[in-house]
Parts: C-alpha cells; sequence; structure tokens
C-alpha cells in the first residue's frame, strides 16, 4: 500500500505540472474522493494558469491494516512537506504569492483500498495542523 501511496504522490506531482491529469496515470493509483479532489484541484489550477513546480516530500507510515473485512483496507499517516512545491504563472513561470500563514508542511490521514489485486488510494485528508 505504501508503493500505491508513493505511487500517487508521483503522478499528482506530474498532474499539478501541468494542470491536468492527461498524460499521468494518476487514474492507477487514485480512486473515489482521492481521484476527484485532484481533478477539483487541477481544474480550479488550470482555470488560473497555474501549474506547480518541484515536488514535495512525503513521509508515509501505515497506521493500521485490516483484512479481515471483504474489502482489505489500511490507514497511512504522512507528514506532507510542500515547501519546495511551487505554484507559478503556467505563461511566466513566476512564482504565485500564496499566504505566509499557510502551512507547509503538515498531516495527512489517508485511506486505502485493496482492488482487483493491487492497491489504491481512496481518499488523502490533510489535516489542519502542523507536522
Amino acid at each position: 500500500m505504501t508503493a500505491a501511496y508513493l505511487g500517487y504522490w508521483e503522478e499528482k506531482v506530474a498532474a499539478y505540472s501541468r494542470a491536468s491529469v492527461k498524460g499521468t496515470r494518476l487514474k492507477t493509483y487514485a480512486v473515489g474522493e482521492a481521484l476527484a479532489a485532484t481533478e477539483r484541484e487541477l481544474a480550479a489550477l488550470s482555470k488560473q494558469g497555474y501549474v506547480a513546480t518541484g515536488k514535495p516530500r512525503t513521509t508515509p507510515k501505515v497506521a493500521s491494516v485490516n483484512t479481515s473485512g471483504q474489502v482489505p483496507s489500511a490507514t497511512i499517516s504522512d507528514c506532507v512537506d510542500v515547501a519546495a512545491w511551487t505554484l507559478v504563472d503556467g505563461a511566466s513561470k513566476k512564482p504565485i504569492t500564496l499566504p505566509k500563514e499557510r502551512l507547509t508542511r503538515y498531516v495527512s490521514r489517508v485511506t486505502a483500498e485493496r482492488w482487483e489485486g493491487r492497491w489504491v488510494i481512496l481518499k488523502a485528508t490533510q489535516e489542519n495542523r502542523s507536522c
């Protein structure tokens, strides 16, 4: 499941670099709410003409695994550091000024499930607290 989570982030970074899921494999790793939330964020970026450069750092840890149900599931806890993931104007490549009080390191709670022999990210929730 950690490999699926890392793949999710790799493809998410690729999607943010072009403000679109086209040409990425994000749908291989993200489903449900995780995919829908990312697609909404990308639509907003595209509308504003923004893209992201660089990449965040993640330090995922498996918090729990449940294999007793019909659909195996897991919870991952992560400290996501987005300080090196910069939002820029897509045309000029100039950085976008973001609020100083925004969290650049935050706790993320992730729900993963095993579908058809592979782990997928179902939900990723950014908590409003630093890590």
